[in-house]
């Protein structure tokens, strides 16, 4: 049985995110360098398309200097649990506090990665609450469910990615599941 009497926080794996950042960085590389031949075998003759490539060249590095930057600044816990709710701060949706009567459904899924998906009651008081620019890419991952469901991948529109946790997202679920149903 898990223990919900006490807050749970858990933090970032930073070195985890980082190796994975790396492997991507591996993988796409060596993609980014043949867009980049392919478009200097084309003739260019305009200032747009020569900067283009220079542009796709740079995009990955520069990416993930911006994003483990801001991984290695992160201080607050990636997930805290508590009797009054659960507090959310990934890299990309800094969602804040959620009370357990606003979560509607809770489940860990596959898109690429291990995700915990969490759905909401009433996801416009929510996202009135944390404003447009928390609420932005929650709004984006609400847009795009009704084409998933067509593929039947169940997302969410609040992900909190595996590759950042020092646990499975199976074992974050379960977790998230027992404090919703003890204190709700």
């Amino acid at each position: 049985m898990l223990n919900v009497h006490e807050p749970l926080t858990i933090y970032t794996d930073i070195s985890k995110a980082l190796r994975k950042m790396r492997l991507r960085l591996l993988f796409l590389s060596p993609l980014m360098v043949v867009l980049f031949v392919m478009l200097s075998v084309l003739p260019t003759h305009d200032v747009f398309s020569s900067s283009l490539r220079w542009f796709i060249l740079a995009e990955i590095p520069v990416l993930y200097f911006i994003m483990s930057r801001s991984l290695k600044k992160q201080s607050k816990p990636i997930v805290s649990l508590s009797s009054q709710g659960i507090t959310i701060n990934t890299l990309c949706t800094r969602v804040g506090f959620l009370r357990w009567d606003e979560i509607k459904d809770v489940r860990a899924y596959n898109l690429l990665y291990r995700f915990v998906g969490i759905t909401l009651h009433d996801p416009g008081a929510v996202y009135n609450r944390i404003g447009l620019k928390r609420s932005y890419l929650m709004r984006a991952n609400e847009l795009v469910i009704p084409l998933y469901k067509l593929l039947r991948i169940p997302v969410a529109p609040i992900n909190i990615p595996q590759e950042y946790l020092p646990m499975s997202a199976d074992e974050l679920m379960l977790q998230i599941e027992a404090y919703r149903n003890f204190y709700s």
